[in-house]
């Protein structure tokens, strides 16, 4: 059987808060951007970057949930990871939090063996 990838996710994208504002940046809240994922990442646990609450709010950022599948959708484009914990991200990614319908793993693989 075939699924859209949303009737079978919740599909979430990211920002990125204004960087000229300290008050942002230097919190505890973690948050990826596609640099950060390479061929080998397969559950990211943490962040370089991580933004303050004030940074959250002011970018009207939502979280997504450990077991989200993270898709960079922007250089680069295609990598794939599953996230270890609770994060935030940037603009460059499609954060798949995957129903009942199928396993975050498998489409984890699924996606990783069809980045072309």
């Amino acid at each position: 059987m075939k699924y859209k990838l949303g009737e079978i996710c919740e599909i979430i994208s990211g920002s990125t808060p204004k960087t000229g504002i300290p008050e942002y940046w230097d919190g505890t809240q973690k948050w990826i951007t596609p640099a950060e994922l390479n061929e080998d990442t397969y559950i990211i646990t943490d962040s370089i970057r991580k933004l303050t609450e004030l940074g959250v709010e002011k970018a009207g950022l939502s979280s997504f949930p450990e077991g989200t599948v993270i898709l960079s959708s922007r250089a680069p484009i295609g990598k794939v990871a599953i996230a270890g914990c609770e994060m935030y991200c940037n603009q460059g990614f499609k954060n798949l939090i995957c129903s009942e319908k199928i396993n975050n793993h498998y489409l984890y693989w699924f996606l990783k063996g069809r980045t072309e």
